[in-house]
Formats: structure tokens, C-alpha cells, sequence
């Protein structure tokens, strides 16, 4: 078959990348209306990738910007080819300084976050599934709507619009950290537009929470066994007595096996240190409820996971879902702290309740409630020191001062020696 003659406009582009870029690149006609990239390499290999703007005079500025776009990729973000098309997603829509500036392919740069996140270990697949990819999701909605946000800031404050939750809030916390955290992937390692990198201080997105207490709100004894006992089905009967009665996180109530006289908590919660280690939690029974523990364990032991009910969201949210739907005195509980103490609960106060029972009415340190509770003792006093008023400090000063007065006292010589 005879050789093709190159047109001016063909060999006009192809001495301009080479002019640009070196020797190394190829462009032809590809198949239908798209053009062929080869990159040669040192080694005498090649890649090659096809991209959807047709081989036409049309084009000749597209393509050179194409190129030029590609080179930076594969040099400073150490893409392959078929990768760096990918994130480039270039289009006959799309002018030359579009393609150049760079546009990227935000749901695949989403895939190759979730993958990478996912695959080395760094956040739990249910973990990602429950928040990041949610938040991520929430991110991508904004960056392919209509009215697409200019910049990462734009993007910060298209989320808080669409999604009100409260100034301050965990919640809120943790979605603008995951947005930033992609958007800075995107920029970082797949040359996303510089303009969509997050503000590095978000404080002013976060916002200042207003009228709840920094730390959480103990569920007391009295009032988790009311609760605890107008609770008709079973299986949540169950789960709510291990949060309360281990102190367990929501998401660890389904990830225990019952060890001993306590349970070993499994530890799939992961931070930027790694995945948590496993520990053994003992039962701290309500006053008047002796026995409570072992009776709970007893149940685990003889049903299994039978014993507990199926969670389809979240573990925190199908529990609270639950309580809400199905328990009226949750609700009730939640009115009487409003109205009393001015203070918001959730079914995280099980867990802060095991706390102030192995403070308060068994006389635990902070040292070996932290180490019952899988938190540092520094932790442990952020959160939970606080809880101490005037009336209790005195109150334990005083069971110590006669405790001790009923200590035998040996008498010390004059030289400083035990007599």
C-alpha cells in the first residue's frame, strides 16, 4: 500500500511538538474521528492512547496544547499515557487553552482516590463507603452541575450550601476535610487546575458550634435502665445494653466476641497511625444491676450474631435511626436533658455514661478507664475530666481522708526509718 503524503498543516504540527517536546511523540489518524498518540521511550518501547479529537486541520491547536498537556503529566505526575488521557478527557467542545489549563476527568480522579485510600489500608472499605465516598460524591455533584464552582474555595462553600449541617459539627468537620483531601489529590497528583486546591485553613468554612457542650452527655444509670427496659425488641435490647454497659463505640457493638468475663473489641478503627489494636473490655454494671454484664455475654455466647440485629447504614445512624423510630423513650430522654441541662444526647452517651459509672461509682482512674475504653489517657481527660464538679471533688477528698485514717500507720524514728 502506498505511503500517505503528510499535508503542510500535518507536518507543520508534528515539527512543533518536536520542536517543543523533543522526538519521542507521534500523532496520525486513528480510528473514526480520533487521533493516535505514541510515546516512544528510551527503551525502545512505545505506549499509545486514542483521544476523541479528530486528526483535521481544525484540531492542529488542540492537539499541540494535547500534547503539551500530556508531557506535564507524564513528567511531573508520573502518569502512564493511557492514565494521562484519561485525566486530560479532552473533547472537540473544549478550546486550546481549556485542554492546556487542564481540565480533568473528576470521576475517574474519584475512582483512582478510592482505590488508593481503599486498596493500601489508609480507611477501612466500610469506612469509605459510609463517609468519604459520600462526601466525595457530594463534591462531584458540584464540580459536573451547571453551575460549576470556579475554584476550591467555591467548592467548600457549594457543599456547606447544600448540605446545612451545623457550624462546627463533626459532621461538617469531616465532609470538608474529605472534599479537600480529594480536591488536593486531584490538583497534587493528577494535574487537576491549580485554581481547585482548597484554602489551607478552613476554619472559616467550618464554622464555631453554638449551644451544645464540647463534651458528650452522659446517659446515667437510672436513666439507661429505664430506657434499657422499654426497649421491645430483643436484639436491639442487646445492643444497647453493650453500648452502655462496655462502653462501646456504636460500630463496635458488631464487631465483639464475647472473651472471658468481658468482650474483645476488634480493632477495625483506623487513624493516620494505622489500624487500632484489639482489646479486652470488662462490664462496668449499673448501680443495682449486678450481674447485668455476664448476663449480656451469656446471650452473645449462646445466640452468636443472631443475637444483634442487621444494620444497613451506619452503624451510629441505624442505632439513633432505631431509638428514634421505635423507642418513645428515647425520645422522652432526649426532651427531659433539653429541658433540664440544656445539653444534647446521643447513643454515644452509652459510652460516656460507661465512663462516669467507672469514674463516679467504681472509682476507676483515668489510666485504666482509657485503656478499657481503647482512647489515650490524655483523651480521656480532654473529654471526660471535666465532668468533675466542686461537690463530687470534695466529696472524694474526703472517702480518701478516711480512708486513709483507717490505715494502720507505722511510726517513723527520728533518723527517718520505718519503727
Amino acid at each position: 500500500m502506498p505511503r500517505t503524503v503528510a499535508k503542510p498543516w500535518e507536518r507543520g504540527l508534528r515539527q512543533t511538538v518536536k520542536g517543543v517536546h523533543g522526538a519521542g511523540w507521534l500523532l496520525r489518524a486513528g480510528r473514526g474521528d480520533k487521533t493516535q498518540i505514541i510515546r516512544c521511550w528510551e527503551d525502545g518501547t512505545r505506549s499509545s492512547a486514542m483521544v476523541p479529537l479528530k486528526w483535521d486541520k481544525s484540531n492542529t491547536t488542540r492537539l499541540a496544547a494535547l500534547i503539551e498537556r500530556l508531557a506535564k503529566l507524564l513528567s511531573e505526575q508520573g502518569l502512564g499515557l493511557q492514565e494521562a488521557v484519561g485525566i486530560a478527557s479532552p473533547s472537540e467542545d473544549d478550546s486550546a487553552s481549556t485542554i492546556l489549563e487542564g481540565k480533568a476527568d473528576w470521576k475517574e480522579i474519584a475512582r483512582r482516590f478510592e482505590k488508593e485510600l481503599v486498596g493500601t489500608g489508609l480507611v477501612a472499605a466500610n469506612t469509605y463507603k459510609r463517609e468519604g465516598g459520600l462526601y466525595v460524591r457530594r463534591t462531584l455533584n458540584l464540580l459536573s452541575g451547571h453551575k460549576q464552582p470556579k475554584d476550591g474555595a467555591s467548592i467548600l462553600t457549594g457543599l456547606i450550601k447544600n448540605h446545612q449541617l451545623e457550624p462546627g459539627s463533626v459532621g461538617r468537620k469531616r465532609m470538608l476535610a474529605y472534599a479537600a483531601r480529594f480536591l488536593n489529590y486531584g490538583v497534587e497528583r493528577y494535574g487537576a487546575p491549580e485554581r481547585f486546591k482548597p484554602p489551607v485553613n478552613r476554619q472559616r468554612f467550618e464554622g464555631q458550634r453554638s449551644g451544645r457542650p464540647a463534651a458528650g452527655t452522659p446517659i446515667l444509670d437510672n436513666q439507661f435502665i429505664q430506657l434499657f427496659d422499654r426497649i421491645g425488641n430483643r436484639r436491639w435490647q442487646l445492643a444497647v445494653g453493650l453500648a452502655g454497659v462496655f462502653g462501646l463505640r456504636p460500630f463496635e457493638i458488631w464487631h465483639c466476641k464475647p472473651e472471658g468475663g468481658g468482650l474483645r473489641v476488634l480493632g477495625i478503627k483506623r487513624n493516620k497511625s494505622g489500624r487500632a489494636a484489639d482489646r479486652l473490655v470488662l462490664p462496668l454494671d449499673p448501680e443495682g444491676q449486678a450481674g447485668m454484664g455476664e448476663s449480656l455475654i451469656r446471650t452473645l455466647i449462646n445466640e452468636g450474631s443472631f443475637a444483634l440485629p442487621p444494620i444497613k447504614r451506619s452503624w451510629g445512624e441505624g442505632l439513633n435511626h432505631y431509638l428514634k423510630r421505635e423507642v418513645p423513650a428515647w425520645g422522652s430522654l432526649l426532651e427531659e436533658s433539653a429541658a433540664n441541662t440544656k445539653r444534647h444526647i446521643t447513643p454515644y452517651g452509652f459510652r460516656h455514661g460507661y465512663a462516669w459509672r467507672g469514674s463516679q461509682f467504681y472509682g476507676l482512674s483515668p489510666r485504666v478507664l482509657s485503656a478499657l475504653m481503647g482512647h489515650t489517657v490524655a483523651i480521656h481527660l480532654k473529654h471526660y475530666g471535666q465532668w468533675a464538679n466542686e461537690s463530687e471533688t470534695a466529696e472524694a477528698v474526703k472517702r480518701a481522708i478516711e480512708t486513709a485514717s483507717t490505715r494502720r500507720l507505722e511510726p517513723i524514728t527520728k533518723d527517718g526509718n520505718l519503727g
